[in-house]
């Protein structure tokens, strides 16, 4: 059964390359649904949320950053996504203060310090 949901991880990834972000939300909401392992969970959960932040759905796109940061609180790469979303929502203090949570972790971090207009 984890080679099928690991076959579906890699579809959705192909369909989501490809354009196809109809069938790439399917495949990762079937992992979603039908995985226990944690890093394709969280791997679902990113790509979703990439992919709806792309296509301008940001609470949608937050939501599975979120997700995916409850399996892995210490993700910087998550917490600059997060905060991605927030600014897009027009939540600019919320994006700001997980930025600087980022930098407070990581002073090197580039996209932090880019996104805060540190550089």
């Amino acid at each position: 059964h984890r080679k099928r949901i690991s076959c579906s991880a890699g579809f959705a990834s192909a369909y989501s390359i490809a354009g196809k972000y109809t069938d790439s939300i399917i495949s990762f909401k079937h992992i979603l649904n039908n995985c226990s392992d944690n890093n394709l969970i969280k791997l679902a959960n990113i790509n979703l949320g990439k992919i709806y932040f792309n296509q301008s759905l940001y609470k949608e796109s937050l939501v599975h950053f979120s997700n995916a940061l409850r399996i892995d609180d210490r993700d910087n790469f998550l917490k600059i996504w997060i905060g991605k979303n927030y600014s897009a929502l027009g939540e600019k203090g919320k994006a700001k203060a997980i930025w600087n949570e980022v930098l407070a972790s990581d002073h090197t971090n580039k996209e932090a310090r880019k996104l805060l207009g540190l550089m």
